[in-house]
């Protein structure tokens, strides 16, 4: 008899097997894949060019610090920069674009132009003056 139940048992597993049924159940379906983006970092806010800033380049090959005042509103600033190697002299024009300050003055030598970029209260950047141009950095200290 034991016989005879191993038969019916091999005989009802092959029939399931042919008969495309099964016991185990489906798999569950995936999930759609997302479409949502992660958030792009924030923007920093764009720089306000008004206040005081100490700098630091080279003149002639020798090394110069001073500072520069900028006043004003925005299409309306005014300011000037100070050294320890030139006179005061004042500043014409002041644009901000994001993080970059783009500053115009009238030198005896001169038109010059600085532009600054920003990071937080410090900036690198460079400045321009009848064909010699220099590296720059500094920082806001008001």
């Amino acid at each position: 008899m034991s016989r005879f139940v191993l038969a019916l048992a091999a005989l009802s597993l092959g029939a399931c097997a042919s008969s495309g049924t099964s016991t185990t159940a489906a798999p569950a379906p995936m999930a759609a894949p997302s479409t949502a983006r992660a958030a792009a970092p924030a923007k920093p806010a764009p720089v306000n060019p008004v206040g005081q800033f100490e700098f630091s380049t080279e003149l002639n090959g020798s090394p110069m610090k001073g500072l520069m005042k900028i006043a004003g509103t925005a299409g309306n600033y005014s300011g000037s920069m100070t050294s320890d190697i030139t006179p005061e002299l004042p500043i014409s024009t002041v644009t901000a674009d994001g993080q970059t300050v783009k500053i115009g003055m009238d030198t005896p030598n001169g038109a010059a132009t600085i532009t600054l970029l920003f990071t937080g209260d410090t900036f690198t950047g460079n400045w321009e003056l009848g064909g010699a141009s220099g590296p720059l950095t500094g920082k806001r200290i008001k």
